[in-house]
């Protein structure tokens, strides 16, 4: 079962030794991808491979180049043809496993992680990419070993710690959570996905001002994520400021309007002040997201009773 997590993953560039023209393409390759210039550096690398059609390196190269292109398709291409003039080289594994993640395929991804890990077990950035693999997969417990012996391999890196705080928020471990997310904005003030999560870990622990202030400082950071004032939203109820919940809701709305949980989310909001209004959020939720809807149901039922909508408020927030 995939869950909701932000994720960061790490895909390598190798470049090769030497003073041949097939060298100086690398380097001309590896200066235009680090200034963004992909379609040029991949130009380059398939020079490269015409020089050396048995270039691995220039095949995992040109790989990554195709995905930050948006050309998975030929990315997987280049990444398997590397694997099969090279199967001995992990990076390669971890980059075809990166991809299966974006793409939902968490079980095909382990498959090609594990065999990065087998490669070289010291492989930092295949361990953190395992442990996303692992997670999706519902399997925390592999997925927290492998991202600590991330940070064994590097410690405080931001990486490793921004992902070990997701795992352990979603395990309930909040307060470790939090000293995960701690680290990694202090390394990365800007990192607003940092803030929003240590803000989420805050709310489970109801420290309600704290995770406010988190979501605060990510809207200023990022203006236009809607799940910032998702979140925001929550914690203005809690501490009684209804207006404020509204206000966030609806602009959460205008932000990320294909968003169901933002509806059911106003539909709690209204459920006592305005319960026409919370049904049609309710009808909505109930329209376009079919795998939840006893859930709406029992709350469309439960809007017909003063009881009732009591019931839908305390549900949610306290």
């Amino acid at each position: 079962m995939k869950k909701n997590l932000i994720f960061l993953l790490v895909i390598s560039i190798l470049l090769i030794t030497g003073c041949s023209k097939e060298n100086s393409l690398f380097k001309k390759a590896e200066y235009l991808t680090k200034k963004g210039q992909y379609s040029k550096a991949r130009t380059l690398y398939t020079e490269v491979i015409k020089i050396n059609p048995k270039s691995y390196l220039a095949y995992n190269n040109r790989g990554i180049i195709n995905e930050r292109l948006g050309k998975k398709d030929l990315a997987q291409k280049d990444y398997i043809k590397a694997i099969t003039l090279n199967s001995s080289f992990p990076e390669v594994y971890s980059n075809l496993g990166a991809l299966y993640i974006d793409e939902d395929k968490y079980y095909t991804a382990l498959e090609y992680l594990n065999r990065a890990v087998i490669l070289d077990e010291n492989y930092y950035t295949a361990r953190v990419n395992r442990a996303i693999a692992s997670f999706n997969l519902g399997n925390a417990s592999s997925a927290l070993k492998d991202i600590n012996k991330a940070t064994e391999l590097m410690p405080y890196h931001p990486l490793a710690l921004y992902n070990r705080g997701l795992i352990l928020l979603q395990m309930g471990y909040y307060i470790e959570a939090i000293t995960d997310f701690n680290i990694v904005i202090d390394q990365q003030p800007g990192n607003a996905y940092a803030y929003i999560e240590r803000g989420k870990s805050y709310a489970k622990l109801e420290a309600y001002l704290n995770a406010l202030q988190d979501f605060d400082i990510a809207i200023h950071l990022e203006p236009t994520w809607g799940l910032a004032y998702h979140y925001r939203s929550e914690m203005f109820f809690k501490l009684s400021d209804y207006e404020g919940s509204l206000n966030d809701v609806n602009k959460a709305i205008e932000l990320a309007n294909a968003y169901i949980p933002n509806y059911e989310l106003r539909g709690d909001i209204l459920a006592l002040t305005d319960p026409l209004a919370a049904r049609k959020d309710y009808i909505f939720c109930l329209r376009f997201d079919k795998k939840n809807a006893k859930r709406y149901k029992e709350k469309l039922e439960n809007l017909k009773t003063i009881e009732g909508r009591k019931k839908i408020v305390m549900g949610r927030f306290l």
